[in-house]
């Protein structure tokens, strides 16, 4: 009960500092770009949101509960790659398909000249919190808490100066570039400690067992993959028909609030 206790507490106290260093983040942000330029980014980050949603497939709640319960390092390693290249391949095509997609998005959507480049940037971003995402499932699923925490905790504290010092110097396309870094460094991270979360093993399982582990992650995401596209609807498709409507200052301000 005590180390229940001792991880709900870290848990708290983790999630209030990132939400504090995040509120600190986006008013830096939001005072750097302006209300105009920061309604761009909302309309960007909701339409990559909601496009890449139907890549999420469940796989890593299902990664979460599969790893949880394996009884055994070859488990869990198989678990870790059947939801990683599951994910890839759902992920990826979508991405590639925004991008090719950004041009006629920037023309016919949402006319905005710097739109069609950051719709390829965040088509980028989508594969890249695909991979973190299984990444973090992996680290939950094992319970290794402590060293979550703390790499949730630097990523944080690293986040606020890497996007004040791109948003300054780079504007709108500065902001993107710090997510990219961002979830590249958090990624590398979780990589350093994988092995030892996992149990010591990454061995990459046979077809057999593939198949196996594919229906079970199938089975355990089909309900949160609804449910993550109904939140997702719910926060972003407000800020996409705004975007058509009214100017990007108010969408800005939408956003921010």
């Amino acid at each position: 009960m005590t180390d229940i206790r001792t991880v709900q507490v870290w848990g708290v106290l983790t999630k209030a500092v990132t939400v504090v260093l995040g509120i600190a983040q986006t008013a830096i942000i939001l005072r750097l770009l302006g209300p105009e330029a920061y309604g761009i980014v909302g309309i960007v980050i909701s339409l990559g949101a909601l496009v890449g949603v139907s890549q999420h497939v469940g796989a890593v709640d299902a990664a979460i509960r599969e790893i949880a319960v394996a009884d055994t390092p070859q488990r869990r390693a198989a678990v870790f790659w059947v939801s990683l290249w599951f994910r890839l391949i759902i992920t990826v095509p979508i991405s590639v398909a925004l991008a090719f997609a950004a041009t006629w998005i920037g023309t016919r959507l949402y006319p905005f000249p710097e739109i069609p480049h950051l719709v390829r940037l965040m088509s980028l971003i989508l594969i890249l919190h695909g991979v973190q995402g299984i990444l973090g499932g992996a680290y939950t699923g094992q319970r290794a808490f402590g060293a979550l925490y703390a790499l949730q905790l630097v990523t944080a504290v690293v986040n606020v100066p890497l996007f004040a010092g791109l948003v300054w110097g780079r504007g709108v396309n500065g902001f993107f570039e710090a997510v990219i870094l961002a979830a590249l460094i958090f990624s590398a991270l979780l990589v350093l400690f994988l092995r030892r979360a996992l149990g010591g093993t990454l061995a990459h399982p046979r077809l057999s067992e593939i198949r196996r582990v594919l229906v079970d992650i199938l089975h355990t995401g089909a309900w949160t993959y609804v449910a993550r596209i109904l939140s997702v609807v719910w926060q972003r498709v407000p800020i996409l028909l705004l975007g058509r409507w009214v100017s990007p200052e108010i969408v800005g301000l939408f956003t921010a609030a």
